[in-house]
């Protein structure tokens, strides 16, 4: 599996988006990769709008908070370690 698969949301059992996500230690865990991954494409001048959607959906945050850590990890090679800190609210808690 290469990282781009690895950026995918996950599978519901008909092969489309819809899996349960991860517990929230485990997408926490995957934020720093996933930025990382995210702004090496960036660096090489490839769009990563569709990853970004992929991957909010995917660490069950919104798209804005991927923006942000990357924008954070940006400024400070530090933060793509382990962006978002204690992380944002669940999407959920977002739109109410």
């Amino acid at each position: 599996m290469d990282q781009e698969e690895r950026l995918q949301p996950p599978k519901g059992p008909g092969g489309g988006a819809g899996a349960a996500l991860p517990a929230e230690s485990v997408r926490a865990s995957l934020r720093g990769p996933a930025v990382r991954r995210l702004l090496a494409l960036r660096r090489e001048g490839k769009s990563i709008t569709e990853r970004v959607r992929s991957m909010a959906e995917a660490l069950g945050v919104g798209e804005r908070a991927v923006w942000r850590w990357l924008a954070a990890a940006e400024r400070d090679e530090a933060a793509a370690a382990a962006p978002g800190g204690a992380g944002p609210l669940p999407r959920a808690v977002h739109s109410h």
